[in-house]
């Protein structure tokens, strides 16, 4: 209900801004549950590798301006607080730094 919620707002919100009608998204939001560590680390790899498709991102995913890459890497803070990197993090090393260099790898 929560994404529901969410896409229509800013669906209507989109549509209004750029005087259009309709769905702005094709099909409903789904998730799944994650139900164990190593699938959770392989979502991850997943996510943060997604900009090396991008023309101009091949080599450096993390100066993506959307991607939160750079948050796990300590590049950048998250003036969200939505993301909790400390989670998979710590997975890698309990040190910060060696635990940033490991997820780099990692990913």
């Amino acid at each position: 209900k929560i994404m529901h919620g969410l896409n229509f707002k800013y669906g209507q919100s989109f549509n209004i801004n750029n005087k259009r009608n309709g769905h702005l998204f094709q099909d409903r939001f789904k998730s799944k549950i994650v139900k164990t560590d190593r699938y959770l680390l392989t979502l991850s790899a997943y996510i943060h590798n997604n900009p090396l498709k991008i023309k101009g991102y091949e080599k450096c995913p993390e100066k993506y301006k959307y991607s939160s890459l750079k948050v796990y890497l300590g590049l950048e803070k998250d003036d969200t607080g939505l993301l909790d990197e400390g989670f998979i993090m710590q997975m890698f090393d309990q040190n910060v730094n060696k635990a940033r260099e490991n997820y780099l790898k990692f990913v």
